[in-house]
């Protein structure tokens, strides 16, 4: 009975773990001017990250931000969107490491992998976590 409680425990804190999220982007090789799009089952995590080619992390979506670093949508409402696109030009995140310009910074800078993250929460371990790999070219 106890492995029971503790499975629908880990079903309803992180669904995720049980691979119920489709996630997916779309085109998976960009450059300045294009759009990516994104797939989410839903309901979801409010959580939606990146990790740049140089190993730095962004937060697009996460339930605390402040007026300096915005968030694309609110966590709550993500959590309820099954697609959403960003356009490769103006695509801008909340950065994790700290930085004295207190405002969000431009996602594509430097060509390489991006890998786009989504989660019900990324800053701890034990939740499951969906990606989706994007290369960027410049022109």
């Amino acid at each position: 009975m106890a492995k029971i409680n503790l499975l629908i425990t880990l079903y309803l804190v992180c669904p995720l773990a049980f691979g119920e999220v489709e996630f997916s982007c779309s085109p998976k090789e960009v450059s300045n001017g294009d759009v990516l799009n994104f797939s989410i089952s839903v309901p979801h995590g409010g959580y939606f990250g990146v990790k740049t080619p140089d190993d730095n992390w962004m937060f697009i979506v996460y339930p605390a931000p402040d007026e300096d670093f915005p968030s694309l949508y609110h966590a709550e409402k993500f959590k309820n969107i099954s697609s959403f696109e960003i356009s490769v030009n103006n695509a801008v995140a909340a950065p994790v490491k700290w930085t004295p310009v207190r405002k969000n910074i431009k996602i594509f800078g430097e060509p390489g992998v991006y890998i786009f993250m989504h989660s019900f929460n990324l800053e701890s371990e034990g939740y499951g976590i969906d990606e989706c790999k994007v290369l960027y070219k410049e022109n």
